[in-house]
């Protein structure tokens, strides 16, 4: 779920975007029919959303979720992050997901680029994202 509380009107305005900022809401509740990735049969998922705001002036913020264990189609009930984003307009949000294992290196799932343009003419929305 993707929020952003904006006073951006009509495109005359795109032009101060870009020296504004906006605080983006991010929600991670779910993800769906992930494939077994453990000799079990289950999944130890987690997921790491990546803002990189830098090169307009901002900063790169990086947030992971909580591990859920033995699970295909885990939930997430408190992760929530905000970020301030300068040039939002340009910004993309990187969602990936993980397969969390104790005894060697993780192993990604998917992943999903959001372009967080779409706030440009709607203050909030409220998406689901195929990973790749």
């Amino acid at each position: 779920v993707l929020r952003a509380h904006s006073r951006i009107k009509d495109q005359a305005e795109k032009e101060k975007i870009k020296n504004s900022k906006v605080k983006i809401r991010v929600a991670i509740k779910a993800v769906k029919h992930l494939p077994k990735m453990d000799k079990f049969g289950k999944t130890d998922a987690y997921c790491i959303t990546v803002l990189d705001n830098k090169r307009s002036g901002g900063q790169r913020f990086k947030r992971t979720t909580k591990v859920v264990k033995r699970n295909l189609n885990p939930e997430w009930h408190d992760e929530v992050y905000e970020f301030e984003v300068f040039n939002y307009i340009e910004q993309v949000l990187a969602l990936s997901c993980w397969d969390w294992d104790a005894g060697s290196d993780d192993q990604m799932i998917g992943q999903v680029t959001v372009p967080l343009l779409a706030l440009f003419e709607q203050s909030s929305v409220e998406k689901s994202y195929p990973l790749v």
